[in-house]
């Protein structure tokens, strides 16, 4: 009943994207771009993503836009994954040969990579073109490319027929905690005996064998989890925790939060699963996404938003 009472008072409050927002933050990654502050470029273009209206072609564009300045930072996956999703989003027609273009340059980048290892795949196929930004009135390259369409289309289904439409999806499961036993395995405990009860300690676990300091002994995930405020902020990206870290699984993304929440504009997510699973758990039309979307959650602390969620989990 407690939690009907929040949805039916929060429901109201769920409000829409911003697209005037998103075209402002992608208009300002455009001069970070031509400035070559190219973190600094995929942090406005991530928030003038998380803003748009999931589909619009603001939101494609921002897509677009990302994966060049991924493109040049070298991170070449995290760019193939933005290009097909600036490609699923209704990514203007008249521009996607400079998709394609940057698409082979990425995998190509990433072959280059895998046989020479320690080299700049980057520089070592920027003869194959110059990934630009995107946009009307950005920063990209003349649209006189567009006149010589058929010669780089040859290329690109050369690229693609060889090396496959789609690259592997980095962000397809989201890992486990890192730990320092190796032999350590998450979900077999072999260095307890069992489950004890005294009086004196109450319930316990007994030990098997001795235990080392600092040994990892168990990793548990967690019920409820929310981003801790932190003030040691990314200085060179200017980027909050809240941007950082994914608001699911607690991962810090290298090097930014790919997924936004489709409705709200608060939530990041590392990846579509963590999206998913924290949509099937809490958030989509829940009074979290009510509140992130008119920017009442930010308020609330680490431990309130842990609480809150701990509510809605339980239900």
């Amino acid at each position: 009943q407690d939690e009907a009472l929040l949805r039916r008072t929060c429901a109201p409050l769920a409000a829409a994207k911003d697209p005037a927002g998103a075209l402002r933050h992608r208009q300002e990654g455009n001069r970070f771009f031509q400035q070559k502050q190219n973190g600094r470029a995929a942090a406005c273009y991530s928030r003038s993503i998380c803003l748009a209206t999931p589909g619009s072609e603001e939101q494609a564009l921002a897509f677009a836009n990302r994966s060049a300045a991924l493109f040049h930072m070298q991170h070449h996956q995290a760019c193939l994954d933005d290009i097909d999703r600036a490609l699923a989003n209704g990514y203007p027609a008249r521009l996607t040969h400079k998709l394609l273009s940057r698409r082979a340059d990425a995998l190509a980048a990433l072959e280059h990579a895998r046989q020479n290892p320690g080299d700049n795949p980057t520089a070592a196929v920027a003869a194959m073109g110059n990934p630009d930004v995107s946009a009307a009135g950005g920063c990209g390259r003349d649209e006189t490319l567009a006149e010589n369409g058929g010669r780089a289309g040859e290329r690109v289904s050369v690229e693609l027929r060889h090396k496959g439409r789609h690259a592997e999806k980095s962000n397809s499961t989201c890992p486990r905690a890192e730990i320092k036993n190796a032999q350590f395995d998450c979900h077999v405990i072999t260095v307890f005996s069992g489950l004890r009860w005294s009086e004196r300690s109450g319930r316990h676990l007994v030990a098997a064998r001795d235990l080392h300091p600092g040994e990892t002994l168990l990793v548990e995930p967690a019920f409820a989890s929310a981003v801790a405020p932190d003030a040691d902020a990314d200085r060179e990206r200017a980027l909050s925790p809240e941007e950082r870290c994914c608001h699911h699984c607690l991962r810090e993304a290298e090097p930014v939060l790919p997924v936004p929440c489709q409705r709200c504009s608060y939530a990041r997510f590392c990846g579509e699963p963590c999206r998913d699973a924290a949509v099937r758990s809490r958030h989509h039309g829940s009074v979290e996404c009510a509140l992130a979307s008119r920017g009442l959650l930010q308020g609330l602390g680490p431990f309130v938003q842990a609480s809150l969620r701990t509510l809605l989990i339980a239900g």
